[in-house]
């Protein structure tokens, strides 16, 4: 069992939720007789790993939450934080978790909509999250490329990807961008030219 096996959320939800129970009483994996409280799972053998490892809540959420795409999925986060990971990751475990926020941004989906940021940071989606805190989320950028209607505008895509919209994403970022590709399906003129979509779908593109 290794520590990427499971996720954050998966360990973070069963550790509060057994906190709530008054089964965990600080913030660090130290109990007793916990794996025989409850039947074998997924997430206990994870919260039995990261006991036996002595390892603080704080320490788990390092390895495997992405902090600066939860501060980039809320405005009032970037405002409050900047590109502060410690804090964002704070947040998160005393009111984010609490409140439903999730880590949402799209950083492949936000550079594909901008040449300069293609340009600038390819795929690294690190930079991309950086960018949006420090200048996009000010600049008033959004993350719009829409990848279904760029897969649906070339038969090849559409062999390659079929719906894979973080692989249509990738795909523009290093190749389609340079290639002169746009995302150009027109879904009005597909509906009008199948009534039986019309029947279907109305005008939900």
């Amino acid at each position: 069992l290794s520590s990427g096996t499971y996720s954050y959320d998966q360990i973070v939800s069963t550790f509060n939720a057994y906190k709530a129970q008054g089964l965990i009483s600080n913030t660090t994996w130290e109990t007793s007789g916990l794996s025989a409280r409850f039947p074998t799972s997924t997430v206990n053998e994870t919260i039995n790993y990261y006991m036996s490892r002595n390892e603080s809540l704080e320490a788990v959420a390092a390895q495997n939450f992405d902090s600066l795409r939860y501060i980039a999925s809320y405005g009032d986060l970037i405002n409050a934080f900047g590109t502060n990971q410690s804090a964002g990751l704070s947040h998160y475990l005393t009111s984010g978790s609490a409140e439903g926020r999730s880590p949402s941004f799209d950083a492949l989906k936000y550079t594909a909509s901008y040449g300069d940021l293609i340009s600038a940071f390819g795929t690294n989606q690190v930079a991309a999250e950086t960018h949006y805190i420090t200048n996009g989320y000010r600049e008033g950028r959004t993350a719009n490329f829409d990848a279904l209607k760029y897969v649906a505008s070339y038969t090849d895509l559409i062999s390659a990807f079929s719906t894979n919209q973080t692989a249509a994403e990738t795909h523009y970022i290093t190749n389609g961008y340079r290639e002169g590709r746009t995302a150009s399906f027109n879904t009005l003129e597909y509906l009008a030219s199948n009534p039986d979509l019309i029947s279907a779908f109305g005008n939900d593109q």
